[in-house]
């Protein structure tokens, strides 16, 4: 299991119009992607289950985007 591809899927999946976000908050998703292939890599170094790892990063993914929005909403 590749981090890439499994941040990559899980974003399409939980922020499926992640690239509607404003330009400026490219630089935030990217930094917390990158904390996530982290999580992910050291995950798979523990032993942990792949299902394991993916149901993981999908609840931070969907957290993130609940944050997110709740963030646009209150500057609009």
């Amino acid at each position: 299991m590749e981090a890439d591809k499994v941040i990559a899927e899980e974003l399409a999946r939980r922020l499926p119009d992640w690239a509607m976000l404003p330009e400026s908050l490219y630089p935030v998703l990217e930094q917390h992607c990158d904390l996530l292939k982290g999580l992910v890599a050291s995950l798979q170094v523990a032993g942990r289950e792949p299902a394991m790892i993916r149901s993981l990063v999908s609840s931070l993914l969907e957290s993130y985007g609940n944050d997110l929005i709740a963030a646009l909403e209150a500057t609009s």
